[in-house]
């Protein structure tokens, strides 16, 4: 599937573990956007900015997508730091959660701030959209952190060593990426 962007970068997919639903970067590099596709609503949803300002009155630059396993939450990364400063944090990047309900053929939407900081990437879901996994740089360190929003707590996995594609198993337990190229 592709989305409406000629010539898009598309990026990032991911999958739920039954799966009816994708999510993915669609956009340009310049202007990311995230698409969800579930089977049931019978297309996708493209969340450019233009779209994010529509829905919630705030201009995100989604990028980076992961969806959970039920393919009914996905993690992003929002380069904007308008999210942020909604909030009041200041400008930073953010982690976010999209949730979306089903009902019908309608669609509802539920947007979260998970977290924030200064460099947030490669997030990863797992299928209950209870644990994200995710690069950060913080004070010039790079760190890669588990973000546990059942229990309420974030850890840091490993610090000051630069990983590529880590990626949380469905059941949350699990961390796999790679390291110097490898």
């Amino acid at each position: 599937s592709s989305t409406r962007t000629p010539g898009a970068n598309e990026r990032d997919v991911s999958m739920s573990l039954d799966g009816q639903a994708l999510a993915w970067q669609g956009g340009t590099p310049e202007a990311p956007s995230l698409v969800w596709f579930h089977a049931e609503v019978g297309g996708y949803i493209e969340f450019s900015t233009a779209v994010w300002q529509g829905v919630w009155g705030l201009p995100l630059v989604s990028a980076q997508p992961s969806i959970s396993g039920d393919g009914l939450r996905v993690v992003f990364v929002d380069k904007s730091g308008a999210l942020t400063e909604h909030f009041k944090y200041g400008r930073f990047q953010g982690l976010a959660t999209i949730t979306f309900g089903l009902k019908e053929g309608r669609v509802s939407l539920g947007l979260t701030l998970q977290y924030y900081g200064d460099v947030i990437a490669n997030p990863s879901h797992s299928y209950d959209g209870e644990k994200v996994l995710f690069t950060e740089i913080f004070g010039g360190q790079p760190y890669l952190s588990l973000l546990d929003l059942g229990a309420g707590r974030l850890m840091d996995l490993f610090a000051d060593m630069t990983f590529d594609h880590p990626f949380l198993t469905a059941d949350g337990e699990h961390v796999t990426f790679s390291f110097g190229g490898n």
